[in-house]
């Protein structure tokens, strides 16, 4: 019955699940999807370049091109969650039968039992008559209970076992809850990391801003008191002058003298004043130089603390993709180990269905071994019955015997009187004699195939007993076949409890880092922003000496992160290592398995050739017998001694099959006994060379099937949130950039109207006000260039990111396909191990149907001979 239901099961699964229009929709969604990916990376690049080409209409055209793309996307990716919706209520409800009807069954199968116990109570209590009879029944009754006993202890365990896989699942999943918060936790930090950057760098500007200021005002006074100085000697040479000119016309020689000497004097204010421009010049452009040295430097030094950061940022990431990536292994590795736990359960159940036929084959046996050893007490009662008669027959022919020896003492006196002359009276003294010896004569013929009788029911009591006693051989086989699967159910047991043991050993280790791992973190992270804050708050000036010991730190956690992938790659070595050690174990014990079952099959067709030889021996007594028959009224004693010959050959002959039969069977339980001693020495030396090989064999063989479903859901799930957040990021990075870029573009255009009348000449004021103003203004655009430069490299950074982001994206999409592939392709294979094992038991029901057709045929014609 479990069967056919497994049967059914299985193919509701497959109908119901594995609808070929559906996978076809699938198939074309994914498609799709892959074909529309590079095209709208392909569109994000040309966009790009477009914006720096500056061409609006290419960027209108893209832009309408990747939003219609986008809106594809959302649709077909929304068509495929529903499809998994839908898969998942179909398996909840599908699982939830498969639970209802497994109760149901065990129910059932526990009633059959106690009926079948039932049954077995009331022979024992009707079959009291014997004492063999009561020692092999209650034997037989032992050994069933025993059985359905170890069958309840096997199904406790397993539903034990099934406990504690699901327990494990539930660490799994809240160890991925704690990677999720860990990673926003991260990134957290690292937006606040960001915002502490901006908030420096914004700092730093503004102190740049005021030192330039403070610069200029103390450059500023220089040069108005070294002017103010050249106008005070320009007052008093002018004085000079018009005192010259009032001194009066008559000193012309003194006038002509103090002209050359003005002249002379104008000149060298001129020359002054040139020399005066060319220092302020020189002074404003060395200034100048210092600054943009200064902030070259400390663009420098940001850009590399950026640098820094990235790349701690993507060692993070890389870090929490190795994590995902070690999540993903384990989850295959507890599929894997949930195949081979549903092996194991196929296994047991297929062992169940052998001890039950077997326990069928032993009571079956029982009951035709009770039949004959009743059939063995009927014929000794009738040779007891038949002993006394010929005892009796044997009284009666003594008697006889002696009548016929005085009828003949009679004889030969009636001879001799009828030699004398007596002839009528002699006569009829002889017919009157002769009567009785002729019933004499027929009472010792009817004696004697009464003898012939006993004898071959002696014959048959013979052949019972020892076909009674190859019964009991066979029942002993049986029982020892018993034994050793009751054994290896036990073995398995115990592998199964020790492999849980380490499994929650292993999730409790895991625990026990993943903890450490998080206070060592987190207690890094509060220090560093502890000294953060304590030294913004003292002094502004010690940035580079915190960029230092951040970098310090950074050094340290990549050494720490370089040390733990290490370990990991040992462990991953290792355990490829065991795995194929393991492997070849594997083969090795099912090779011994096939040459033990070979040597059963040879057991078993050398039986059948003794039982056809014994049957052959049969035909020829039969033969003789008739013979016998034929022969019996004239040659009595001819024939009992060759019967006896006969006899004696066929004992001999009998007699030496069975020490040849008893010979190879005791050669038989040697090399079983020899067999089963080597694979436990085996089993011994490999837990020696390998102690840690039941763990990882626990860590490989404990799952179910709804593990790998909840696993399979959540990675989807997963996903399809990354998904979600992804096309999220990228529409407001995308709004931000725009507002970025309409910003630029407006102070571009500001800073062209500023330089329009500049460069038309159209400035008011003195010629220092203008170079002064022309100076500043080269500034402000050499600064608000590099702010842009500044911004514009964010935006790549930004859109790397968002890259990356898709391309990973994209790679855990594909990684799950194959996933479900994958799984996909393990229950397809579970089907056929199932069809394959369903057919391998109907080979056999039918093979035990022609060996009980064939013992049934044997029985009759042997009932029918007695």
């Amino acid at each position: 019955m479990t069967k056919r239901r497994w049967k059914e099961l299985m193919q509701t699964l497959y109908e119901n699940h594995f609808d070929p229009t559906k996978d076809e929709e699938l198939k074309k969604s994914k498609i799709d999807i892959e074909n529309k990916l590079p095209k709208i990376i392909k569109l994000v690049k040309e966009r790009r370049q477009n914006r720096r080409n500056r061409n609006v209409e290419a960027n209108l055209r893209k832009e309408s091109e990747l939003i219609e793309l986008i809106e594809d996307f959302h649709k077909q990716y929304q068509f495929v969650y529903g499809q998994y919706d839908n898969l998942k209520g179909q398996l909840s409800q599908t699982v939830n039968g498969v639970k209802e009807d497994e109760g149901y069954f065990t129910a059932t199968s526990s009633s059959d039992s106690e009926a079948e116990l039932e049954k077995v109570v009331s022979s024992l209590s009707t079959d009291d008559h014997t004492h063999l009879n009561q020692e092999k029944e209650s034997f037989n009754s032992e050994l069933y209970v025993e059985a359905i006993n170890k069958a309840w202890e096997n199904e406790k365990t397993m539903q034990e076992l099934k406990e504690k896989l699901d327990e494990k699942g539930r660490v799994i999943t809240s160890l991925t809850r704690v990677q999720k918060f860990h990673q926003r936790e991260i990134s957290g930090l690292m937006k606040e990391l960001e915002s502490e950057i901006s908030s420096f760098n914004i700092k730093l500007d503004e102190i740049c801003s005021d030192k330039k200021k403070s610069e200029q005002v103390v450059e500023n006074k220089k040069f108005q008191d070294q002017v103010s100085r050249f106008e005070e000697k320009v007052k008093e040479m002018d004085k000079e002058i018009n005192e010259l000119v009032n001194n009066g016309v008559d000193q012309v020689v003194i006038e002509e003298d103090d002209m050359c000497k003005i002249k002379g004097l104008i000149v060298q204010v001129n020359h002054l004043n040139l020399n005066v421009d060319c220092l302020v010049d020189a002074q404003k452009s060395d200034s100048e130089k210092q600054k943009v040295n200064k902030m070259k430097r400390d663009l420098g030094f940001m850009r590399k603390k950026n640098t820094e950061l990235e790349s701690n940022i993507k060692k993070k990431s890389r870090e929490c993709s190795e994590f995902l990536s070690q999540i993903a292994e384990l989850t295959k590795e507890v599929a894997k180990k949930a195949q081979e736990f549903q092996k194991m359960q196929k296994e047991k159940e297929d062992s169940l269905v052998r001890v039950k036929s077997l326990e069928l084959e032993a009571r079956n046996s029982s009951s035709h071994s009770s039949e004959r050893e009743k059939l063995i007490a009927r014929k000794e009662q009738e040779k007891f019955q038949l002993t006394q008669e010929i005892e009796g027959l044997q009284g009666k022919i003594v008697k006889m015997e002696k009548m016929l020896k005085e009828r003949e003492d009679q004889f030969t006196a009636l001879q001799k009187r009828l030699e004398n002359g007596n002839d009528d009276n002699s006569s009829a003294q002889i017919m009157a004699l002769m009567a009785p010896i002729n019933h004499i004569e027929q009472e010792l013929e009817l004696k004697n195939e009464s003898e012939i009788q006993i004898k071959i029911k002696n014959n048959d009591i013979s052949m019972l007993t020892e076909e009674k006693e190859s019964l009991q051989g066979r029942i002993s086989v049986l029982e020892k076949k018993l034994e050793d699967k009751e054994d290896e159910l036990l073995h398995l047991k115990n592998e199964m409890s020790t492999q849980i043991v380490s499994l929650s050993k292993e999730v409790t280790h895991l625990k026990q880092e993943k903890d450490m791992r998080r206070k060592l973190d987190v207690d890094e992270q509060i220090s560093l922003r502890e000294r953060e804050i304590v030294e913004l708050v003292e002094e502004k000036e010690s940035l580079q000496m915190k960029i230092l010991e951040l970098e310090i730190t950074l050094t340290d956690k990549e050494d720490q992160i370089a040390d733990v992938q290490r370990r990991n790659r040992v462990g991953e070595n290792e355990v490829s290592h065991l795995q194929g050690e393991l492997s070849d174990e594997r083969k090795k014990f099912s090779e011994r398995l096939f040459q033990l079952e070979n040597q059963n099959d040879e057991l078993s067709f050398k039986v059948s050739d003794q039982q056809f030889m014994l049957k052959q021996q049969e035909d020829t007594i039969n033969k003789l017998r008739g013979d016998c028959k034929l022969v019996k009224g004239r040659f009595i004693q001819a024939t009992e001694r060759k019967m006896g010959e006969v006899a004696e050959e066929f004992r001999k002959n009998f007699e030496d099959q069975l020490r040849m039969l008893s010979r190879r069977i005791r050669v038989a339980e040697q090399l079983h006994a020899e067999n089963k001693d080597h694979c436990k020495k085996m089993q011994e030396h490999c837990q020696q060379q390998h102690p840690g090989l039941e763990k990882r064999l626990a860590h490989q063989v404990i799952s179910s099937g709804k593990t790998e479903i909840q696993t399979v859901f959540k990675a989807v799930d997963e996903m399809m949130k990354g998904m979600e957040s992804l096309v999220i990021n990228v529409e407001k990075k995308e709004g931000s950039f725009l507002e970025r870029l309409s910003s630029v573009c407006n102070e571009i255009q500001v800073a062209k109207n500023k330089i329009k009348p500049l460069k038309n000449g159209e400035f008011q004021g003195s010629p220092f006000a203008f170079t002064l103003d022309e100076k500043e203004q080269d500034k402000m655009m050499k600064e608000k260039v590099r702010r842009l430069e500044a911004k514009v490299n964010k935006e790549k950074g930004d859109k790397s990111k968002l890259m990356r982001g898709m391309y990973e994206m994209q790679k855990k999409v594909a990684d799950l396909e194959k996933a479900v592939v994958e799984k996909d392709e393990g229950l397809l294979r579970l089907g056929n191990e199932k069809v394959e094992a369903i057919r391998q038991l109907c080979i056999w029901v039918d093979y035990r149907q022609s060996c009980f057709d064939q013992l049934k045929k044997v029985m009759l014609v042997k009932k029918t001979k007695g």
